[in-house]
């Protein structure tokens, strides 16, 4: 049960960092833990549950980051969304960026709009890194 008290957005982000843990302990128990291939894998589950067949206009891509935080990178061309991050709740974390900002779109325990335009809209590159080490949200 969510304290009903919590911002709305950080409720948003709890709501989309458990169903991709969600998905990372699925992947992990089905296809075993430590493949970088998994990482996407689960990310990707994640969007499918949420977005059904549109999670295929995303393009997921796991890369090799400082120790010092979680960095997403996203951008949208040509209806095409690419999602670039350090970690595979990064990743689900970029895709939600893209969604609550170019789609007005948003999932929380509350209830979901998710109403996506034909063609996702166009968005210029976005970066967002996490200065922190231990860390639940940025």
């Amino acid at each position: 049960m969510v304290r009903q008290d919590l911002n709305p957005r950080f409720r948003v982000v709890l709501c989309i960092l458990a169903l991709a843990l969600h998905g990372l302990a699925t992947t992990s128990a089905l296809a075993g833990a430590g493949k970088h291939e998994d990482g996407v894998v689960a990310a990707r589950r994640v969007l499918e549950r949420l977005l059904d067949r549109r999670a295929a206009s995303f393009e997921l891509v796991l890369i090799k980051g400082d120790t010092t935080g979680d960095t997403f990178d996203v951008e949208a061309v040509g209806g095409t969304v690419r999602v670039r991050a350090t970690s595979p709740v990064t990743l689900v974390r970029g895709a939600d960026h893209y969604l609550r900002t170019a789609c007005h779109c948003m999932v929380t325990w509350s209830g979901t709009q998710l109403s996506l335009p034909a063609r996702f809209p166009d968005l210029s590159r976005v970066v967002v890194h996490s200065p922190y080490r231990l860390r639940q949200y940025y």
